[in-house]
């Protein structure tokens, strides 16, 4: 007889129940509200094809409560990583946004969506906005280390590459100028700093010599 193999709904995972009550247990209500929110559009699998697509949130809420001490707004910040690609992946809103989480949570998720300026808007300018935030820089840093460390065996070599190039040439920079900007959560950029730099080395080291993309 042949086993059909199911997959459980997100929220009944561990690590989104593992999240939920690590949030409960801080009464971050609006964080908690912005899980369930996220969770119900984030439905399908990461591009790993296995891997559910929620759980790109939940590493970044998860490293972010590992350095909540360092951030000057620690459950905002959270907020907004489980809100950051709502608007840009899926039918919601920054007006719906702004309505269920507040002005200051839909600025943060404008900054970090990419369409959100139009189809024309640089690369170099989407970092250059998102730097005066203290919370979408920090979400940005966090969100491109989970890409770097989620694409061996899935992107390839070319597009790993790419993505660690951009994430030297684009990443970095706007993270050491937001922590000027933003001095009092210096030592968490610090960290992401540093996991960013590994990432990218032994991104490049692994694949020196390979094709470079064109």
């Amino acid at each position: 007889m042949q086993t059909v193999q199911t997959r459980l709904p997100i929220d009944q995972t561990r690590p989104y129940r593992a999240l939920e009550m690590r949030l409960t247990a801080r009464g971050w209500s609006l964080a908690l509200q912005a899980m369930h929110f996220a969770a119900r559009h984030h439905q399908g699998l990461r591009k790993d094809g296995r891997t559910p697509e929620f759980f790109h949130q939940i590493w970044i809420a998860r490293y972010l409560l590992s350095i909540e001490r360092t951030l000057e707004h620690p459950e905002l910040t959270v907020t907004v990583a489980l809100l950051h690609d709502v608007t840009e992946d899926y039918p919601v809103t920054l007006a719906q946004i702004a309505e269920l989480f507040g002005a200051e949570v839909a600025e943060a998720v404008r900054l970090l969506d990419k369409t959100s300026a139009g189809p024309h808007t640089r690369i170099g300018d989407y970092y250059q906005q998102m730097r005066a935030s203290a919370v979408a820089s920090v979400v940005k840093g966090v969100d491109r280390m989970h890409n770097l460390h989620s694409m061996t065996g899935v992107f390839a070599p070319a597009k790993q590459i790419s993505y660690a190039e951009e994430a030297k040439e684009l990443v970095v920079p706007m993270l050491n100028d937001a922590a000027h900007a933003h001095d009092h959560q210096a030592p968490a950029y610090e960290t992401i700093l540093r996991t960013l730099a590994r990432q990218i080395a032994a991104t490049q080291s692994r694949w020196r010599g390979a094709a470079q993309p064109a």
